[in-house]
C-alpha cells in the first residue's frame, strides 16, 4: 500500500508543475491548425492540436505544409506558416481602472509569421518580436516577419508602425510604417524602409483555407482579421517586385540568391514609372565628338518610340586639323602651308529611334543641318627688291551640309525623371552648299600685292577654301559619339 502511495506522489510531483503552470499562466490557445506541428512545454515536446492552450515559455514548431493560428485572450493573434518556430518568452495583459496594458516578448523566430496586435483606446502595447539579428517593437499593428537563415530578416507592415533595430546596433532604430518593408542583414544597422509593392505583399501572403480564421472571440476580431487578409491578398501585377524572402528559414546560399534576384529586378526595371510609361518628355544636355555641346527636348512614347530635337555646336573656333585626314588635304607639298584653319560649328537636328526591347537600348537615326564658318591664314612668298618676303593672306568660307546619323545607344531613366545615356553612330553627309567665300592679301606694297595675287600658291590657297574643304565635308563620313547625355523626363 505504501509503495502505491509513493508512486502516486512521484507521478503528482512530475506532472503537477506542468498542469499547475498551464492553469495559472494560460494566455491563449491554438485556434486552428492544418498540418502537423509540435509544442514544447517545460522541455517536453508534444504534438499540437486545436484548442491546445499556450503559455509563456512555450515554443511552437511547424512542419511542412502546415498553418497554425494562435489566438490570445486579449484579441491579438499570430499565424505561423510551414517550417516556422517561435518562442513565447513573456505575455502579460493587465486591466486597470483607466487603461489596459499588454507586454509581450516573442523570440527565436525562424521562418515566417503573420502577426496582429489589437489596437484599442486606452491600451498601452509593448510587444517585441525577435529574430537572430532583428528586434521589432510593436505598439498595435499588423504585418509579416520572415527570418531567413540566421543573418537576414525581412519585415512587412500592413497596418500601424514598427520600430526596427539590430541588437548589434541598438542605437540605430528605423520606423517601418504602414505599406512599407524593411530588411536586416547580418550585424548591419537597418536600411531605410521602402514602399511595399503589391507583388511583395502577394509573395508573402498564402491563401488561407476557407474558414481557417473563423473565431468565436467576437465580431471585432473577425473584422480585424478580414482587414489584414484584405491588405495581404490585394495585389497589382504590373508593379515591380522587390526581393521576397523564402518562408522556409533555411540557411545557406539564400542570401546570395536574394541579392542576385534583387540585382536582376533592379536591372530589368529601373523604376515603376518606366515600367508603366505612356509618354515622357523633358530637356536634355549632351557632350560629344564632333557634336560638342547640344541641348534639346527628348520624348518617349509607350516605351517604344523616341523623338527628339537638338541644337548645338561649338561657338568658339575649332581647329579643323583635328578632323580625320583633313590635315593631309589642306597641307601638302604643292600648296602653301596654312598656319591656322579653324571653324565654328552649329547644328540643328531631329531624331527618331525605337526601343526594340521596350527597355533602355535603342536604334534609330538623326537628320540635321550643320553650318561651318571656316577661317584660315597663310603666307604667300614673293620677291621684292631681290628679297624673298612673306605676304600675309587670309580667307574664309561658310559651308552648309545636311546629314543623317544612324545610331544606337542606351538611355536610363529613374523614377524621379533623371535620365542618363550615351549614343554612337556615324554622321553621313547628304548634300552640301557653300557661299560667302572670300580671300584677302594683306600688304600695302603694290608690287608685292600683284605678285602674291597672281602666284600659284595664292590660287591654291583659294582652291582649298572654295573647293577642297566643301568637298571634304560633302563626302567625309565622321564618327559620332554623344559621350554623355543627361536630362530630366517628366
Amino acid at each position: 500500500m505504501r509503495t502505491k502511495r509513493n508512486k502516486l506522489i512521484i507521478i503528482l510531483l512530475i506532472f503537477f508543475p506542468l498542469y499547475s503552470f498551464a492553469d495559472e499562466e494560460e494566455i491563449g490557445k491554438i485556434e486552428n491548425i492544418i498540418g502537423s506541428a509540435d509544442i514544447i512545454i517545460n522541455n517536453s515536446r508534444i504534438e499540437l492540436a486545436k484548442d491546445t492552450p499556450v503559455h509563456p515559455s512555450d515554443t511552437i514548431i511547424t512542419k511542412d505544409k502546415t498553418l497554425v493560428k494562435i489566438l490570445f485572450f486579449d484579441g491579438a493573434d499570430i499565424i505561423l506558416y510551414e517550417n516556422t518556430q517561435i518562442k513565447i518568452k513573456e505575455y502579460k495583459f493587465k486591466i486597470d481602472a483607466e487603461k489596459k496594458n499588454l507586454k509581450g516578448v516573442f523570440e527565436e523566430i525562424k521562418g515566417k509569421i503573420r502577426f496582429f496586435v489589437k489596437p484599442a483606446k486606452n491600451t498601452e502595447n509593448d510587444v517585441k518580436y525577435k529574430t537572430n539579428n532583428a528586434v521589432m517593437g510593436i505598439r498595435g499593428t499588423g504585418g509579416v516577419i520572415v527570418a531567413q537563415g540566421s543573418q537576414k530578416t525581412q519585415l512587412l507592415v500592413t497596418s500601424g508602425k514598427v520600430d526596427f533595430s539590430n541588437p548589434a546596433a541598438p542605437d540605430k532604430i528605423v520606423q517601418v510604417k504602414e505599406n512599407q518593408w524593411g530588411e536586416m542583414r547580418g550585424e548591419k544597422p537597418p536600411a531605410p524602409p521602402k514602399p511595399a509593392t503589391p507583388e511583395l505583399i502577394k509573395s508573402l501572403a498564402i491563401d488561407l483555407p476557407e474558414g481557417f480564421e473563423i473565431t468565436k472571440s467576437g465580431e471585432d476580431e473577425k473584422e480585424n482579421n478580414k482587414e489584414e487578409d484584405k491588405k495581404l491578398n490585394n495585389s497589382n501585377p504590373t508593379a515591380p517586385l522587390p526581393p521576397a524572402a523564402s518562408p522556409t528559414g533555411v540557411e545557406g546560399d539564400d542570401d546570395d540568391e536574394s541579392d542576385k534576384e534583387k540585382t536582376s529586378s533592379d536591372s530589368n526595371n529601373t523604376n515603376k514609372n518606366e515600367e508603366n510609361e505612356v509618354f515622357r518628355m523633358g530637356p536634355t544636355v549632351s557632350v560629344g565628338m564632333y557634336q560638342y555641346l547640344s541641348v534639346g527636348i527628348e520624348m518617349r512614347i509607350l516605351k517604344f518610340l523616341g523623338l527628339s530635337v537638338n541644337i548645338g555646336g561649338a561657338p568658339g573656333k575649332m581647329n579643323l586639323k583635328d578632323f580625320p585626314n583633313i590635315g593631309n588635304k589642306i597641307n601638302n607639298n604643292n600648296q602653301p602651308e596654312i598656319n591656322n584653319i579653324k571653324a565654328s560649328f552649329f547644328h540643328v537636328e531631329a531624331r527618331a529611334v525605337i526601343y526594340p526591347f521596350s527597355g533602355r537600348f535603342f536604334i534609330g537615326s538623326a537628320f540635321g543641318l550643320r553650318k561651318l564658318d571656316v577661317q584660315a591664314d597663310t603666307c604667300i612668298y614673293v620677291t621684292v627688291s631681290s628679297q624673298n618676303v612673306c605676304v600675309p593672306a587670309n580667307g574664309g568660307v561658310k559651308i552648309n551640309t545636311t546629314y543623317a546619323t544612324p545610331q544606337f545607344g542606351w538611355l536610363f531613366v529613374w523614377d524621379s525623371g533623371f535620365s542618363i545615356g550615351t549614343e554612337l553612330g556615324a554622321q553621313i553627309p547628304l548634300s552640301m552648299s557653300s557661299n560667302n567665300f572670300y580671300s584677302n592679301v594683306n600688304t600695302s606694297n603694290p608690287s608685292a600685292y600683284t605678285q602674291a595675287t597672281s602666284s600659284g600658291n595664292y590660287q591654291n590657297f583659294q582652291n582649298i577654301l572654295q573647293n577642297s574643304l566643301p568637298e571634304y565635308f560633302n563626302h567625309q563620313v565622321l564618327p559620332f559619339w554623344n559621350i554623355l547625355k543627361i536630362g530630366w523626363l517628366f
